[in-house]
């Protein structure tokens, strides 16, 4: 029988909740994921429930953070595509679906880890500290459906903190690493999988000089599961929120060399207008780095996968790296 705790992770089925959920299993908790994909990432374990179901449906939720000891909410409409063809689905389920946790983890005494995102910040382009100015760009733009969300998200877990309600907030710099999302869909590294995958030039959008950092998904999954284990035990961290990434500036540009050279791609890069790419009204963000020394001076942590290193493992698990038989 398990002495660990029981973990309820919305957003379970996705990459970092899949990955989050094989973590605590190993560590001996039991897991219950809530999430309205399929769960292809997971497979069955004794102390695995896995519910496929909206994080919208209050009484389901309810109902999941009672019957748990720790909420860890992932769930959310991720990904520029999806903020900018459907942003009324990203702000209905981003807000309202973490709404409905936090009120169950309020009503049933429950600490809750919610997951935010660099995005929160906006079009700031300094180092970017927990207190640091959150600036966004045109109302316009549905580009700033997901930031908004977000931001509306942390400031709910902020106010029910007044009421009693025991929460740590984590923002992620660009998570990365074999089981992202599908290649040629998601994120820019997931883009250039696919690219890569057919042979096309890699698309620089707007010349590929937007700057982020990229962080390798163990070192996430360590920090997330180090934090929501000490929430409830570590005074410390209640109520605050923590940046989780690297610190070294790469552009967009840069990151399609890397994946190049590593790949051994034939195709090149072409440049691409960002309105072509992601539709009329889109605003970028032109550079994105943290600053981690709260997390570091809390529990002690620092990323330690470097990206040539992180990049490796990422193509090798698509066979696309140089020396792979589909790479030759």
């Amino acid at each position: 029988m398990s002495t660990g705790s029981h973990i309820l992770i919305t957003g379970g089925a996705g990459f970092i909740g899949a990955s989050l959920s094989k973590r605590f299993l190993a560590q001996g908790h039991s897991v219950t994921c809530l999430d309205i994909a399929p769960f292809d990432r997971l497979e069955t374990h004794a102390r695995l429930t896995c519910i496929q179901e909206d994080v919208r449906n209050k009484a389901l939720v309810d109902e999941l953070v009672a019957s748990s000891q720790r909420v860890i909410h992932l769930a959310a409409v991720v990904g520029v595509d999806e903020y900018m063809n459907d942003p009324a689905l990203v702000l209905d389920v981003n807000i309202l679906g973490t709404r409905h946790v936090l009120d169950a983890c309020l009503r049933h005494k429950r600490p809750v880890l919610l997951t935010s995102s660099s995005e929160v910040y906006g079009i700031n382009t300094e180092v970017l500290h927990e207190e640091g100015k959150r600036v966004y760009g045109s109302y316009r733009s549905p580009r700033w459906s997901y930031a908004l969300s977000k931001s509306v998200g942390e400031q709910y877990a902020q106010a029910f903190a007044l009421q009693g309600l025991e929460h740590v907030t984590i923002r992620y710099f660009n998570i990365y690493g074999p089981g992202l999302d599908k290649p040629g869909s998601g994120r820019v590294i997931s883009k250039f999988l696919g690219y890569i995958q057919k042979g096309e030039p890699l698309p620089l959008v707007d010349g590929g000089s937007a700057v982020r950092t990229y962080c390798y998904v163990s070192d996430a999954i360590d920090a997330t599961a180090e934090l929501a284990l000490a929430l409830g035990r570590e005074p410390s961290i209640k109520g605050r929120a923590f940046n989780v990434g690297r610190t070294e500036p790469v552009s967009v540009a840069e990151l399609a060399e890397l994946m190049i050279q590593l790949s051994g791609h034939q195709g090149g890069t072409r440049y691409i207008p960002g309105a072509d790419f992601f539709g009329e009204n889109f605003e970028d963000i032109p550079r994105r780095v943290p600053d981690v020394s709260a997390l570091s001076q809390a529990i002690g942590f620092k990323a330690s996968v470097e990206l040539t290193e992180g990049l490796t493992k990422t193509l090798q698990a698509f066979n696309l790296l140089a020396d792979s038989p589909r790479a030759r």
